[in-house]
């Protein structure tokens, strides 16, 4: 699971809610621009933060968990206070230490929901219908399902980053 289309799908969500909570006009094409110019931080960011939780989870499922909850502020931190990588990678995990528990909880819910998403899938994919028409139709449906917990898990971030931030 590459962390880099996560990390611009997030950006995107995050901006959206920060938005919506300081009250201001939400436009898709200034999100969409945004989006735009973090593409290649976007991918920095997934190889920074892709090793350190490789080399977790490679030890073990949980460690990889739990070190990957630490990052969860930098995309919502970049998104709000439009930072650099760098500086938001810095400011994020210093203010994931404050919110850590939280964090940590969405995180596993978050992996739960997605964990479920791609069991259903597994099993609907093994079962399809015959007809061309009806594959491409569940196909497209239940590649779907696991985008629905990212949204909330990201809005959720935004929110405890609202709530810690000051």
């Amino acid at each position: 699971m590459g962390y880099g289309p996560y990390a611009l799908a997030g950006r995107g969500l995050c901006l959206a809610a920060s938005r919506q909570i300081g009250r201001f006009h939400v436009s898709f094409a200034e999100i969409a621009a945004d989006m735009a110019v973090f593409f290649p931080s976007a991918l920095l960011l997934s190889l920074v933060v892709g090793i350190v939780t490789g080399i977790g989870m490679g030890a073990f499922l949980f460690p990889g968990l739990f070190v990957a909850a630490f990052f969860t502020l930098v995309i919502p931190v970049g998104a709000v206070e439009k930072l650099g990588p760098f500086a938001a990678l810095s400011r994020g995990l210093k203010l994931a230490g404050r919110a850590y528990g939280r964090l940590l909880g969405l995180y596993f819910c978050f992996a739960l929901t997605v964990l479920a998403a791609l069991i259903l899938q597994s099993i609907v994919f093994g079962n399809l219908p015959r007809t061309t028409a009806a594959r491409i139709s569940v196909i497209s449906f239940m590649t779907c399902i696991p985008i629905v917990p990212l949204a909330i898990f990201n809005i959720c971030i935004t929110l405890v980053y609202y709530e810690i931030r000051d």
